[in-house]
C-alpha cells in the first residue's frame, strides 16, 4: 500500500518520504501526483513506537496517545487506517489502534523518577551521591563529567570578619549556616544549609570579596573517606 508525504504532519517521515519516494496515487488520502513510499517501508519504525507502549484497561487509546504526544499523523482517521494495517502486518502485542495503552514500564520509570528527582532537587538538595539507580535507568551518560577526590585531600572555607581584632572563628563557626538563616546559593536552596568549600586556599578569599586590611578567618577540611 502507498502512502504519501501529506499522511503525516511528522517533519522527519514527511522529509524521509520526500527524499526516498516516487511520484505516484496515495492509497489512503487519494492525492494524486505526490511523493509516495510504500508502507511496509515505516514498519520498522511503527515496530519500535510501538514497542513502547503497554496494554493497559485504565489507559488511553493508543491513537490518542500517539497524536498526543508526536502529533505523527495529518488527520486521525488516516492514522487509525495507518496503524490497522501496520499492526494487521507485523509481529506486536498490540490489537488495532483504538485498544487502550500505557507507556511501557521503563518509559514509566523514568518519568516517574523525574518528578520525584525534581521535587528533591528544589527542596531537597542540589547534589547526587548514590547514582546507582540513575545508572539502572539510563541516565549515566548524563554525568560524563566527573572529579574525583582523594584521600588525602584538603579544602577550603574562609569566613570574613564584621568586627574589627575579633578571635578567628572557632571551629563550629566555620561550617555552614544554621538552617533558620541560609539563604539560597549557588547549589543549595533558601532553608538548606550547604558547606561551600575550594581546593584552592586563595580562591575562599576572592569568594569572600575581601579586600584591604580586611580581617578573615580560613579554615582546612581534610577528606572523610567513607569505605
Amino acid at each position: 500500500m502507498l502512502v504519501c508525504k501529506n499522511c503525516f504532519s511528522d517533519k522527519e517521515l514527511k522529509g524521509f518520504i520526500i527524499s526516498s519516494g516516487h511520484i505516484s496515487e496515495c492509497g489512503y488520502c487519494k492525492n494524486r501526483d505526490i511523493e509516495t513510499i510504500h508502507l511496509e517501508e515505516l514498519f520498522d519504525f511503527f515496530k519500535e513506537l510501538f514497542d513502547n507502549f503497554q496494554v493497559k484497561d485504565d489507559g488511553e487509546r493508543l491513537i490518542s496517545k500517539i497524536q498526543g504526544n508526536w502529533n505523527l499523523f495529518s488527520d486521525i482517521g488516516i492514522g487509525n487506517r495507518i496503524m490497522n494495517y501496520v499492526i494487521g502486518n507485523i509481529d506486536t502485542h498490540l490489537q488495532n489502534s483504538e485498544e487502550l495503552v500505557d507507556f511501557n514500564n521503563d518509559i514509566l520509570d523514568n518519568v516517574n523518577y523525574w518528578h520525584v528527582l525534581k521535587e528533591q532537587l528544589k527542596w531537597e538538595r542540589r547534589y547526587l551521591t548514590d547514582i546507582n539507580y540513575l545508572t539502572e535507568l539510563g541516565w549515566d551518560s548524563f554525568f560524563e563529567s566527573k572529579i574525583i577526590i582523594n584521600k588525602d585531600d584538603y579544602f577550603y572555607r574562609a569566613r570574613l570578619h564584621h568586627i574589627s581584632d575579633e578571635d578567628a572563628y572557632s571551629n563550629d563557626k566555620m561550617y555552614c549556616p544554621p538552617k533558620e538563616i541560609s539563604t539560597a546559593g549557588r547549589a543549595n536552596p533558601k532553608g538548606i544549609p550547604y558547606l561551600y568549600l575550594s581546593e584552592n586556599e586563595d580562591t575562599v578569599l576572592y569568594e569572600t570579596r575581601a579586600s584591604y586590611l580586611d580581617e578573615v578567618s580560613t579554615g582546612h577540611y581534610p577528606t572523610k573517606c567513607v569505605s
